[in-house]
C-alpha cells in the first residue's frame, strides 16, 4: 500500500479499463483502511486486489516463499507458495472455504512425497 506502488497499480488498473461494480473508477490511492477484498471488473474480466493478505505479515512475508511461474507471453509472476495460500485461506475463518483448504494440504502433502514443485 506504498504510494508509489498505488501509483503504479493506478496506471494498470486506468489501462485494463478497471471499474467498481457502481461502474464509478477504482478509488485506491488516499485510502486510509481499504476493504479486506477490493473488486473490480475490467475490460479482459474480473480483478480482485487484496491490499494486506489475511494471515500473513504482507506482501513482504509471501515472497520468501513464492515462486516465478511462467504464464505465457513473457510473464512470470511471483506465485504464493502452497502452505502461504492455505494460511492466508485459512486465517478467514470461513467454513464454505474448508474444501479449499483441504485440497490445498493435499497438494502440498504431494508437492512433499514426490519431491516436486507444482
Amino acid at each position: 500500500m506504498r504510494e508509489d506502488n498505488l501509483r503504479r497499480l493506478d496506471a494498470a488498473l486506468q489501462e485494463l479499463g478497471a471499474r467498481q461494480p457502481d461502474g464509478s473508477a477504482p478509488a485506491l490511492i488516499g485510502r486510509e483502511q481499504p476493504e479486506p477484498v477490493v473488486e473490480l471488473t475490467t475490460d479482459r474480466g474480473e480483478l480482485k486486489i487484496i491490499p494486506e493478505p489475511t494471515g500473513t505479515g504482507g506482501y513482504e512475508d509471501l515472497r520468501r516463499a513464492a515462486t516465478r511461474e511462467h504464464i505465457g507471453q513473457g510473464l512470470r509472476p511471483q506465485v504464493a507458495s502452497l502452505g502461504d495460500l492455505t494460511r492466508m485461506l485459512s486465517s478467514l475463518g470461513r467454513e464454505q472455504d474448508l474444501p479449499k483448504v483441504l485440497d490445498l494440504r493435499r497438494l502440498a502433502e504431494l508437492e512433499i512425497s514426490h519431491g516436486i514443485e507444482i
